[in-house]
C-alpha cells in the first residue's frame, strides 16, 4: 500500500508512507475437480490490516514535521475554501461568522475584504470555467474562537457563501 499526503493548494507531495501485508490464497486440482479458493473479504482484510497499520505508524512518526507547516499568510487553507479564500459561514443580526480562528492565528481587529460570486462561466457540459467576483464589503474580527471568528460589518455587505481575504 502506497500513501501520499498532497497539499491541495500547491499539489506538493508533503509525505509518503508504505505498508505491506500478505495473504496467500490456496488451491488444488485433482483430475477434473478444482478446489481453488475464491475471493473472501475476511482474508483480504488479513492482508490489508498490517499494511494499514504500517502506514499509520509511519505517518504518525512524521506528525511533528507536518504540524509545523503553516498556511500561506492571509490565505485560508480550509475545507470548503475557494481560490484560497476563507468562507463566510453564517450571518445573524449584526454578526458575520468566518471559518478561521485561532487555528489560523486570527486576531481581534483584523479586517477582511468580502467577495461575492456574481457570475459563473460554464462550458457546454456545465463545468465551471471561471467565477466572476466583486468586492462587496469589509468585515472586522470582534471575537476569535478555536476554528472560527465572529466579525462585524464595517462597510458594504456580507452573507453566507461569500468569501473573505485579509486586507493588506
Amino acid at each position: 500500500m502506497d500513501v501520499r499526503l498532497v497539499n491541495t493548494t500547491t499539489a506538493e507531495i508533503m509525505s509518503v508512507a508504505e505498508g505491506e501485508g500478505e495473504k496467500r490464497f490456496g488451491g488444488a486440482a485433482y483430475k477434473d475437480i478444482n478446489f481453488q479458493q475464491s475471493f473472501d473479504a475476511g482474508l483480504a482484510q488479513e492482508a490489508l490490516r498490517p499494511a494499514v497499520e504500517q502506514v499509520v505508524e509511519r505517518l504518525a512518526a512524521q506528525a511533528g514535521e507536518l504540524a509545523s507547516l503553516a498556511p500561506p499568510p492571509g490565505m485560508a487553507n480550509v475545507v470548503g475554501a475557494r481560490d484560497g479564500m476563507a468562507n463566510v459561514v453564517g450571518a445573524r443580526d449584526a454578526n458575520v461568522y468566518i471559518d478561521r480562528g485561532q487555528n489560523y492565528d486570527i486576531r481581534v481587529g483584523q479586517r477582511f475584504a468580502v467577495h461575492r460570486v456574481v457570475d459563473e462561466i460554464t462550458d457546454a457540459y456545465g463545468n465551471v470555467l471561471d467565477r466572476v467576483t466583486e468586492r462587496v464589503g469589509t468585515v472586522e474580527v470582534t471575537r476569535v474562537l478555536s476554528q472560527s471568528s465572529v466579525c462585524r460589518i464595517v462597510e458594504g455587505d456580507a452573507q453566507e457563501g461569500d468569501t473573505v481575504q485579509e486586507e493588506r
